[in-house]
């Protein structure tokens, strides 16, 4: 038994003994596995020591760096200078450079320094704003708004040709563009508002000029009185919604508007007084009618009336007697029976009655508004706005009682009426005027795409691709709406602005135009040069230099109008109706170019001309007001002119012109005595003697002579005038003057 525990003592043992063994093994394995390893990666060394190779802990960033890790600052200048030459020999010979690069990291020192008083670097700005750069960079395409980034002014983008329209669109605010010589025309026609405008500091006659209307003025909080001093007349402006009290406050006399087409009742409502009518020259009729006038009345008591109207007497026989529409109402006679005895409405309102008491009585809408009654009272009376329309309200009017233009299109209303009236391009598009009415109505094209009307749609109507550029509408659009290279060209798009459009090669060889490059680009300086030298405009409108820039540069209507520009592209490169119609412009090529009724009469058309081509009375009439007048005065009209719109001397003295300018202009010595000129001043002005006594009411007196011999004229004018020679040996002429001048001794 003791054998068999020994025999298991000595097994467990060796199982132990074994086990140790294994675990011994698989250690010593492990160890010589790393020692060959180790060996194998000292060897390796060793071998590339002997190569004379350097081992790197890690690679560097840029592997592809001359020289040392750390250049030196002189041989990075001198690798720059090195890079530049390449860029220069590339650019020359159309291929490309590889720069070689100096550092495996970029350094602060690597760029410009960017402070102002560093003069390279301004330098170096200038350069790239240069006018000469930036008509390159124009005829490649390149955007304003890239060249904004880079920090090229406003000012310089526009002598390098770049359209108003285009620098609105890369970002330039109308302040800035004011200040780089834009004109408020300019930038409305690129669609700024006229708040905008105001708030860049343009003038209300700035803003008047660029087509602005009052009631759009109006709207930015501009006054009355500052509007009239403008120029507007008041028709525009109580088309514009100003009342007639709004204008009596801000000056205008009962006179202007008696002319303006307001009954002597409104202005009774405004506060003028019977003188006041009287001498705007309202006659009795019309201040009967205000209820400012009666007839002679006798007496007429109420309780006579009263019981006359019991027995059925009519307010017929009573109106015959004089008695007034107020105590045959007290009386008890109705609006109806003064209607039929011959009262007017605007006597009855003065009596009391009320709108509902005239209507019923068979007044109709215009009846009442030449009694005073106002737009809001007929529309409570149950008026549609088709009888408020025939009334003689004006939309503006009507717009503020709230009606859409949409009911106000429909009660006959025109789209010019309606943006006199101060509704928007897209309320009027949304209505269902047409694009054609739109522009019609006055309009600008920028306008319009702001509401919505696409560049096609204003193609179809004949804006033209220049007109569109204004305002700011890209190359690329104007490609899509169908306008041809030429057209793009003529507009003043370059090279570059074609290619990025979308136009190919072949395209822009077919059109026929001459612009390769950038020697076609005009710049105002390049124009201006051309034109000392006699190029013709129409030379520099064949390689497609935009009229506004021909413009700029000298050339007048006349020649651009020779050179094939239209009277539309010219109006839209600020040049006026009279411009225009000196230079052999017909009427109705002006009318439709856009202009207006009274842009035509300020031009010289006569007025029967202009009513042929659609103006209304009312039209013509606002050229006789003495501020539209006054600012005509400035630009040299004559007053010859203002004769044929049927003006009076005292509004043409009142407004600056002499009477020796009325005297050519056709107007005879008794308008101006009746305006209060002294015979001598007619005499100085060129009226004979003759002329002077024609227009005398009180005859060949002695008196008049004397005070006409006291002015300078001389006895043989008296004479001539059919003086006697009694009458003038009264006024204290010798026997011997008299003599003298051909009167015989019998006369004498």
């Amino acid at each position: 038994m003791s054998n068999d525990l020994n025999k298991k003592e000595l097994f467990s043992g060796s199982m132990r003994n074994r086990l140790l063994l294994f675990i011994a093994s698989v250690l010593g394995l492990i160890a010589l596995v790393f020692l060959i390893n180790h060996y194998v990666k000292s060897s390796s060394s060793k071998s590339e020591e002997t190569l004379g190779s350097a081992r790197l802990r890690s690679s560097p960033d840029i592997g592809s760096i001359p020289g040392n890790k750390v250049a030196s600052d002189e041989y990075v200048k001198l690798e720059s200078v090195k890079n530049k030459e390449l860029v220069k020999e590339a650019e020359q010979t159309g291929k490309s450079a590889m720069p070689t690069l100096t550092r495996e990291t970029l350094k602060l020192e690597s760029f410009p320094d960017v402070d102002e008083n560093n003069n390279d670097n301004i330098k170096n700005a200038a350069q790239a704003c240069s006018e000469d750069a930036l008509i390159k960079a124009r005829a490649a395409g390149v955007l304003a708004s890239e060249l904004r980034c880079k920090g090229c002014s406003a000012a310089a983008l526009k002598s390098a040709g770049f359209s108003v329209g285009e620098l609105r669109v890369a970002g330039f605010s109308p302040k800035v563009l004011k200040a780089a010589g834009y004109t408020a025309k300019e930038l409305a026609s690129a669609g700024f508002s006229a708040q905008a405008l105001k708030n860049a500091g343009y003038s209300i006659t700035d803003l008047a000029q660029a087509g602005y209307n009052a009631a759009d003025l109006k709207s930015i909080g501009i006054s009355d009185k500052s509007l009239l001093s403008s120029g507007f007349s008041p028709s525009e402006l109580l088309e514009a919604g100003v009342t007639p009290q709004s204008l009596k406050a801000s000056g205008v006399n009962a006179e202007a508007l008696l002319q303006s087409g307001l009954s002597a009742a409104q202005l009774k409502a405004a506060g003028f007084s019977v003188d006041d009518l009287k001498k705007a020259g309202a006659s009795e009729s019309q201040l009967e009618a205000s209820g400012l006038l009666s007839s002679a009345k006798q007496s007429c008591s109420e309780a006579e009336l009263k019981a006359a109207h019991l027995k059925g007497v009519s307010a017929k026989t009573f109106k015959l007697k004089g008695c007034s529409a107020a105590v045959l109402r007290a009386a008890g006679y109705s609006a109806g029976e003064l209607k039929d005895a011959g009262f007017s409405a605007g006597h009855l309102k003065q009596a009391g009655y009320s709108i509902d008491d005239l209507k019923a009585a068979g007044f109709g809408p215009k009846a009442l508004k030449s009694a005073g009654f106002t737009a809001a009272e007929l529309k409570s009376a149950g008026y549609s706005p088709e009888a408020l329309k025939s009334a003689g309200y004006s939309a503006a009017d009507l717009k503020p009682l709230g009606y859409s233009a949409d009911e106000l299109k429909r009660s006959g209303f025109s789209a010019k009426m309606l943006n006199a009236a101060g509704f928007s391009p897209k309320q009027l598009k949304s209505a269902g005027f047409s694009t054609q009415d739109l522009l019609k109505a006055g309009f600008k094209p920028a306008e319009l795409m702001a509401a919505g009307v696409t560049a096609d749609a204003l193609k179809a109507e004949g804006v033209s691709a220049d007109q569109l550029r204004q305002a700011g509408v890209s190359a690329a659009s104007l490609k899509a709406a169908g306008f041809t290279p030429s057209d793009l060209i003529h507009a003043g798009f370059t090279r570059g602005d074609l290619v990025r459009a979308g136009y190919t090669p072949n395209e822009l060889s077919a059109s026929g135009m001459s612009y390769s490059g950038h020697s076609a680009v005009c710049s105002l300086k390049r124009a201006q040069q051309a034109r000392s030298q006699g190029v013709s405009a129409k030379a520099l409108v064949k390689q497609g230099c935009p009229v506004s820039v021909l413009k700029s540069a000298g050339y007048n209507a006349k020649q651009l109008l020779d050179a094939g520009m239209t009277p539309q592209q010219l109006k839209a490169a600020g040049f006026s109706a009279q411009e225009l119609y000196q230079a052999g412009a017909s009427p109705e090529a002006l009318k439709a170019a856009g202009y207006t009724q009274s842009d035509l009469l300020r031009a010289g058309i006569s007025p029967s001309v202009v009513k042929n081509l659609g103006a209304s009375t009312s039209d013509i009439r606002s050229g006789c007001q003495v501020e539209a007048i006054h600012n005509q005065l400035q630009h040299g009209v004559p007053a010859k002119h203002f004769k044929s719109l049927g003006c009076s001397a005292k509004t043409l003295l009142a407004a600056g012109y002499l009477p020796e300018d009325l005297h050519k202009g056709g107007y005879d010595s008794k308008d101006l005595l009746s305006s209060g000129i002294s015979p001598k001043a007619l005499k100085q002005a060129g009226y004979t003697a003759s002329e002077i006594e024609a227009a005398q009411s009180n005859g060949l007196s002695a008196a008049r002579a004397k005070e006409l011999l006291k002015s300078g004229m001389s006895v043989d004018d008296l004479k001539r005038a059919g003086y006697s020679a009694k009458a003038l040996l009264a006024a204290g002429l010798s026997p011997e003057a008299l003599k003298q001048a051909g009167y015989t001794a019998s006369e004498v």
